[in-house]
């Protein structure tokens, strides 16, 4: 049976929106690349899981060739993302250790015809630029710190502590 009989509403949009995306950018080929949009299955969950990828896929005899993400799409939101070839390389660095190796007039004219095709649907596009690091953030240098404030807490109980048992002598001393 056909998968896109169950189909809601949103999620029919979004199928047909991919299904027309390939149609469209199929001449586009950047190196041995082809673009796509994903799709989603049955449901968006009322719109909430509306957002589709843009990708670049390697043909289907490369087994080592590598996918990028190289933006995104949300009709529900009205809005798209794609992303610079150097935000592309930048990830590409971080994830598999080396550039994408694209042909940057290659690249350009592609995400160009994927901005038009985006635009005409009625969707705001945006091009992001810099790449946000995948790597986890360095760990902080918090915890001497909080070791010195334990510590000050410390010498403070123990010095009031001292003075305490100090003033409770003096005064038992005087009775």
């Amino acid at each position: 049976m056909d998968p896109r009989i169950h189909r809601t509403q949103f999620a029919a949009q979004a199928a047909s929106l991919a299904d027309q995306f390939q149609l469209a950018l199929v001449g586009y080929r950047v190196g041995a690349h082809r673009a796509e949009m994903t799709a989603p299955e049955a449901s968006t969950a009322g719109g909430v899981q509306a957002l589709q990828h843009i990708r670049l896929v390697p043909p289907p005899n490369d087994k080592g060739g590598h996918v990028y993400v190289v933006g995104n799409a949300n009709r529900i939101g009205r809005v798209a993302e794609l992303r610079s070839l150097e935000y592309i390389d930048r990830v590409s660095l971080e994830r598999f250790g080396e550039r994408s190796g694209f042909d940057p007039g290659q690249y350009a004219a592609f995400i160009a015809a994927a901005a038009q095709f985006l635009e005409n649907f009625g969707l705001t596009v945006s091009h992001a630029t810099r790449a946000v690091s995948l790597r986890p953030a360095a760990p902080t240098t918090s915890a001497p710190r909080s070791n010195m404030i334990l510590a000050l807490v410390v010498v403070w109980s123990l010095a009031l502590l001292a003075i305490g048992v100090a003033v409770g002598v003096a005064m038992h001393g005087r009775h």
